[in-house]
């Protein structure tokens, strides 16, 4: 976690440098690397004075990165220049991640202090060094300890996906009100209510706010319109949370629906299993081929107007068939009934030579249950059904662990990378039943979840999965 939080200076140094800023994250130290966007201020826009304390919240997606930057900015004059405008100043970086507002806001207020009263850096309100690189910079008292108590800001409400560059806003301070409270009050809010805002500025110098008031190029809001931005928010991610359950809801009543009518929308065959004939079902079809040849008969008599006479309770070797006027039917019928009967004992031994143990298959996915019509008998289908995962899952991941997981990544990652992040954050109720049936475990995580997945391969299209299985042994 080296590079989730760090700490920089900045300032006007004259020429040749002009404004510099410099960071220190982990053991090194970048120049406009980790922090992208320019810590200057704009001047025809707000300026520091010499009584000026300007606070600072700053954010940036810089290569997929979100970084928030909370600075504090006083007045100092460059090394032989009196020009005004010019300023000093320090920051805390975060990279990905929050941090409690008062650990912030210590943190910044030491740094500062630090930086401002170093005779090394300062003396008299100007400068004594070129360039931000020679700067003298001491770590924050716990500054190191402090990564323990990130949290991740992806995943939380306060996470955003844009920054509108064009958002700039000066907050005015509430007049009774304790300074140290209200700074760490704007940080906390800027953080957690001000997503997609570029740079939120505070301070307590009335001549600073009248002077953003008069060029009119910032937009100010004062306190109370600040605090009651949050409300707003909060019942907007509310609003909109009740909207995505009922989406999930209804999703889910969908799936279950189609489930029910069209088993999962997928092709569900049945299976017809080396199928035999007995004596008795020989006979009985050989009785449906006489009933078949009887009304064969009965169809060809119609086209003649001479009656028929057909004796039923004969053998066909032994029936007569009689017309005052023979057809050419009649008169072959020998002739015809043993050619007929020829080709049907022909029929019935090459059905019992080649065709008498049939096996078609047909599975249904994604449980690939087999409907059989046999007796019992190992078959491929048994082998089927034993890649089915041992033990069978009783359980899902509850949402805390399903976060673990997606913050570390699963869009765009293959399924079996997914499994290894599961496994690795699972290692009682998944790793250690699975670990040897991953390719089991990937097919059933992907049944579970068939909207985040493409229908030719195992690449993962959603950033979170709605059931991840498990099993635990106590329950029944």
């Amino acid at each position: 976690m080296n590079n989730l939080l760090g700490l920089g200076v900045f300032g006007t140094f004259g020429k040749p440098y002009g404004f510099q800023q410099i960071f220190y994250v982990g053991t090194e130290y970048y120049f406009d690397k980790v922090f992208n966007s320019t810590l200057d201020l704009n001047t025809n826009a707000i300026e520091v004075f010499p009584s000026t304390e300007l606070y600072a919240v700053k954010r940036e997606i810089s290569n997929g990165i979100h970084s928030i930057c909370i600075c504090k900015y006083s007045y100092a004059n460059e090394i032989n220049s009196n020009r005004g405008g010019t300023f000093i100043g320090s920051c805390i970086l975060l990279n990905e991640t929050i941090l409690d507002a008062s650990v912030i806001y210590a943190f910044l207020e030491e740094l500062h202090h630090d930086v401002v009263s170093s005779e090394k850096n300062i003396i008299n309100s100007t400068l004594q060094v070129n360039e931000a690189i020679q700067l003298h910079v001491n770590e924050p008292t716990n500054f190191d300890k402090a990564k323990s108590q990130l949290n991740f800001l992806k995943g939380t409400d306060f996470y955003s996906t844009t920054v509108n560059k064009a958002k700039k806003f000066l907050i005015a301070p509430k007049t009774n009100e304790d300074k140290a409270t209200q700074v760490k009050t704007f940080i906390e809010n800027s953080i957690k209510y001000f997503n997609d805002v570029d740079t939120l500025y505070f301070t307590f110098d009335e001549k600073a706010i009248s002077y953003v008031n008069q060029k009119a190029l910032l937009k100010s809001f004062d306190w109370q319109k600040f605090i009651d931005r949050k409300e707003e928010v909060i019942k907007e991610r509310e609003e909109k949370k009740k909207i995505e359950e009922q989406q999930r809801r209804e999703l889910e009543r969908n799936k279950q629906n189609k489930n029910i009518n069209s088993n999962d929308g997928k092709f569900r065959s049945w299976e017809y299993k080396k199928q035999t004939w007995d004596k008795n079902e020989v006979k009985r079809r050989v009785d449906e081929y006489n009933r078949l040849l009887d009304y064969c008969f009965e169809l060809d008599s119609q086209k003649s107007p001479q009656v028929r006479q057909i004796t039923q309770n004969l053998y066909h070797s032994q029936r007569q068939h009689t017309n005052r006027e023979e057809t050419f039917f009649e008169q072959n019928k020998t002739t015809v009934f043993l050619v007929i009967n020829l080709l049907f004992i022909a029929f019935v031994s090459i059905y019992l030579l080649f065709f008498n143990e049939p096996e078609i298959r047909y599975y249904s996915k994604p449980s690939e249950d087999v409907i059989e019509h046999s007796e019992p008998k190992e078959t491929k289908t048994e082998k089927l059904e034993s890649l089915d995962l041992q033990p069978t899952p009783n359980s899902e991941l509850n949402a805390n662990d399903r976060k673990r997981v997606e913050k570390i990544g699963i869009k765009g990652k293959s399924g079996k990378d997914i499994i290894q992040t599961i496994f690795q954050q699972n290692p009682t109720d998944i790793k250690s039943h699975y670990a040897n049936q991953v390719n089991q475990y990937l097919e059933y995580l992907i049944s579970k979840n068939p909207d985040c997945f493409t229908k030719d391969s195992d690449i993962c299209n959603c950033d979170s999965l709605i059931l991840i299985p498990s099993y635990k042994k106590d329950k029944q």
